[in-house]
């Protein structure tokens, strides 16, 4: 494709782009987060328990990611404190997890149990009801971080007791995945043999604590991991776990695994050799993009990247994308929207439909500002539509003055500019946006 010299000094300035900054500075990620007063009491009644030399161990995903898991796990009213840590002589050394619950005894926080968990780290924790009863689940990473146990406790009697044998998974998610208002266990299982297929297994947790399998399917042998899992609806009203893998090139492809309450099985709803189903392939994308519901209808889309338009022969490293959004219905991948995602900046744009096949997108490392140009003959022309630019919060009071204020994120201001008419050919002209399409269709973005 013939480039004009435009295009070219773009293609150029995208071998040295970047980003200049970060949401969060390194030494903010570093700094131990502040506890609260109620904590601190907690804290200081597990040291008087344990001594002083432990180090406090944070689940690194899910709803609860304090130290500090607190509510009430018994029939008494008042609350319990459940609290991951791990003694500092042992932090070196492999499965030296402890867990501790702490009571409440006439206004007082005291230690009421102690144990060792046979594991490395929290992966997550989950408050899961069975009928009357209510269970703890707690995922640990152990031996390696690729490997899980899936525990499930039940507080008797001043003791955390566990139900049933563990789950061993490489990952797993937690959800009422057939609105029966109890939560299920979805484990990934891997292949153990070159002879097996890798499965994915979805457990109830019965009103004893009991974990017992409902529901199974295959998952593409292809992918070595899954980072990430979440859940959401489908168009028909089920909901489904989106189970985001990792394959050889480092690419990731999508899943979603749907339970049939009717029939009591679980589905695979793109993969299935034996029924012939396979539209993973069509979900294949770069490292790092993930699934997310990007309208707030309950819904989630599975993103694919594509060069944007003047980019399609550049270098990877030069090369900007646009992500398109898939939503699965009936049988098939519809596209619902195409956009331009900044995640180092830590937004998303969803391109006006006009602009298909005729605007691309162009970034300045410099200014950390993205903009929109005419594209005609195969060419980016000096046409500009419009600018998104991101400012550090003291610099949008001298820098942001043409610039309209589109979200402040307490770190980070976003604002737009807009290209004069008089500036344009009357078929750019055809493709400006007004200020409500930018805010409407700009949003913060975090993967």
């Amino acid at each position: 494709m013939k480039q004009k010299l435009f295009a070219l000094c773009i293609s150029v300035m995208f071998l040295f782009s970047g980003c200049n900054y970060t949401q969060t500075g390194v030494e903010d990620l570093l700094k131990p987060p502040k506890l609260s007063e109620q904590q601190n009491e907690i804290y200081s009644a597990l040291q008087a328990s344990t001594g002083s030399n432990i180090r406090l161990v944070y689940p690194k995903k899910g709803d609860f990611t304090s130290a500090f898991l607190i509510n009430n796990i018994d029939s008494e009213s008042t609350q319990e404190a459940i609290v991951f840590y791990m003694r500092e002589d042992t932090v070196n050394a492999t499965n030296t997890l402890r867990i501790n619950v702490l009571d409440q005894r006439e206004g007082e926080w005291v230690s009421v149990y102690d144990a060792g968990v046979a594991a490395n780290e929290v992966e997550k924790v989950n408050f899961v009801q069975s009928n009357l009863n209510l269970f703890i689940v707690v995922g640990v990473t152990v031996a390696s971080n690729t490997e899980k146990n899936v525990l499930v406790y039940q507080y008797q009697d001043g003791q955390l007791v566990q139900t049933d044998a563990p789950v061993f998974c490489t990952s797993y998610e937690v959800s009422d995945i057939d609105t029966n208002g109890y939560s299920e266990i979805l484990a990934i299982s891997p292949a153990h043999s070159e002879k097996e297929i890798p499965r994915a297994l979805l457990y109830e947790i019965s009103s004893y604590g009991k974990i017992r399998e409902i529901g199974e399917c295959p998952i593409d042998p292809g992918v070595s991991a899954y980072p990430h899992v979440c859940v959401g609806e489908l168009n028909d009203g089920n909901k489904a776990f989106y189970l985001d893998g990792v394959r050889a090139g480092n690419q990731y492809t999508t899943e979603i695994l749907m339970y049939d309450k009717h029939t009591q099985t679980l589905e695979n709803l793109l993969y299935d050799k034996e029924k012939g189903i396979d539209l993973v392939s069509m979900t294949t994308r770069s490292s790092g993009a993930v699934c997310a519901d990007i309208n707030g209808d309950g819904m989630i889309e599975i993103p694919v990247h594509r060069a944007a338009l003047g980019y399609e022969t550049a270098e990877k490293h030069a090369q900007e994308a646009l992500t398109e959004w898939y939503v699965y219905d009936a049988g098939k991948l519809v596209r619902i929207s195409l956009t331009y995602v900044s995640y180092s900046l830590g937004y998303l744009f969803e391109l006006p439909d006009q602009w298909e096949g005729q605007v691309a997108p162009v970034f300045s490392a410099n200014t950390n500002e993205l903009s929109f140009y005419y594209y005609t003959d195969d060419t980016i022309t000096q046409e500009r539509l419009l600018s998104i630019r991101v400012f550090k919060s003291n610099e949008y009071e001298t820098d942001g003055k043409d610039y309209l204020l589109l979200q402040n994120n307490g770190q980070l201001i976003y604002g737009c500019n807009f290209s004069s008419d008089e500036a344009l050919s009357e078929q750019a002209r055809a493709l400006l946006v007004d200020a409500e399409t930018v805010k409407r269709n700009f949003q913060l973005y975090a993967r």
